[in-house]
């Protein structure tokens, strides 16, 4: 009765001889344990060895029979049922094997068509389809194999080492082991998204509305992180909140208006890690499952990342603080700049206006970003358009009037230097990025 029910297991009866003149004596035995009488869910079959080599002797063989063992053990093994190919596998990394390729498709997609309910709805999927890997695997052990007679053996026998390095614990697939690690992974369960952000599609040319919408963003992830899934505390999630968008935040222009474009995916990458560090350490961080089921998933287990591994403190674009500050900021005005004596060409008496062939003060790239005024932040950023005064005019120039080249000349330092300060920021924030790159 101390077998499972469902289990189906071969009986093997092993007597040492049997005296007397009887044609079939394995069946007195039969009768006398009553085995045909056995709960067949339990029992699905069962053998009568002798192990005796002589049974026809008034005083039989005192020696048993290695061949008659071997025969009963054969039996045994051919009418018992397959051990489950079990391994074993962190939970986070459980969830992390079936999370990842969602998120890698949610990735693809644009950064318009991707909520933050489309990455928590991945996640509770990830939590649900692990749930059923673990019950798929209990399942598949009916008779709680491995015996909990291995734990007599030694601590020091070679057989207790083989045991322990390639069985898998007693009672792996008991209700009493399983139960906790289904309870921790309906713990990581994350609620919906409470917040309306439709305030996102709506653009601003306004700078204190442009931060109003950061902070605005950065107080939802907030109220998500405390109240809504209970994460962490306020200190904690008040560093996250402001964090998070400096990494996974864009800002592009669209018909003249800036738009504050959060990239839910990486957000929601950094909140999956905060959730599944309960599932990293302690007792209920491992647990046995299928091999066959995790076959294709685990191939390239070690690369399944939720965040990339840049440092914190490198960041492959400007914070959207920055963005701002060069793009929709306007620095100091001409207007502001002292007035210089705009040089008008003259024409001389006795002399001929000439038009000399074009010679291009400023270089090529510096005269394109004059005339045009754009500015490019980074690769994977939108555009960023500074409009600026557009010169055309030509310059004429008198044949040797050298005081007039001067004064030009003085006019393209003033245009440098503003465009200087135009440009100091981003030039600083990438030399910053390359000084860290070096230093990694």
């Amino acid at each position: 009765m101390s077998i499972p029910s469902g289990s189906s297991l071969p009986l093997l009866v092993l007597c040492d001889s049997f005296s007397g003149e009887v044609r079939d004596p394995s069946s007195i035995i039969v009768n006398e344990l009553s085995l045909h009488d056995l709960d067949k869910s339990r029992v699905s079959s069962f053998s009568v060895a002798f192990l005796a080599c002589n049974q026809q002797l008034e005083q039989p063989d005192v020696f048993f029979s290695d061949e008659q063992l071997r025969k009963g053990l054969r039996w045994l093994a051919s009418k018992s049922p397959l051990q489950p190919a079990l391994q074993s596998m962190k939970l986070r990394e459980l969830v992390i094997a079936q999370l990842s390729p969602s998120l890698e498709m949610l990735d693809k997609m644009s950064v318009y068509e991707v909520g933050p309910n489309h990455c928590i709805s991945a996640f509770n999927k990830a939590l649900d389809w692990s749930l059923g890997e673990i019950a798929i695997a209990a399942k598949a052990n009916p008779t709680n194999w491995p015996c909990p007679e291995i734990n007599l053996l030694e601590d020091s026998s070679e057989e207790h080492l083989v045991v322990k390095w390639y069985l898998p614990s007693v009672g792996w697939s008991l209700a009493a082991a399983t139960t906790p690690l289904e309870c921790a992974l309906r713990d990581c369960q994350l609620p919906s998204f409470p917040e309306d952000i439709s305030w996102l599609h709506r653009g601003s040319s306004n700078v204190d509305e442009i931060k109003n919408h950061i902070i605005q963003l950065q107080n939802c992830l907030l109220r998500y992180l405390t109240e809504s899934s209970k994460m962490m505390g306020v200190p904690l999630a008040t560093t996250e909140a402001c964090v998070i968008p400096h990494r996974s935040t864009q800002l592009e222009l669209c018909n003249l208006s800036y738009h504050i474009v959060p990239n839910w995916v990486m957000i929601f990458r950094r909140i999956f890690n905060w959730r599944l560090l309960s599932l990293s350490t302690g007792a209920l961080s491992s647990a046995y499952v299928l091999e066959s089921h995790l076959a294709e998933k685990l191939e390239d287990l070690d690369k399944l990342l939720l965040e990339d591994s840049t440092p914190l403190y490198c960041f492959n674009q400007p914070p959207p603080e920055e963005l701002i500050e060069v793009g929709c900021c306007p620095l100091k005005s001409e207007r502001d700049e002292p007035k210089t004596q705009t040089f008008q060409p003259e024409t001389m008496p006795n002399f001929e206006v000439q038009e000399p062939a074009i010679t291009s003060i400023l270089t090529e790239d510096e005269e394109r970003s004059s005339h045009e005024g754009k500015l490019v932040v980074a690769d994977d950023v939108a555009q960023l358009t500074s409009k600026s005064e557009n010169h055309n005019s030509q310059v004429f120039v008198a044949a040797g009037d050298s005081d007039k080249i001067n004064r030009l000349l003085e006019q393209c330092n003033i245009r440098q230097n503003s465009m200087d300060k135009k440009l100091s920021i981003y030039f600083w924030r990438t030399h910053f990025i390359w000084i860290e790159q070096f230093c990694v």
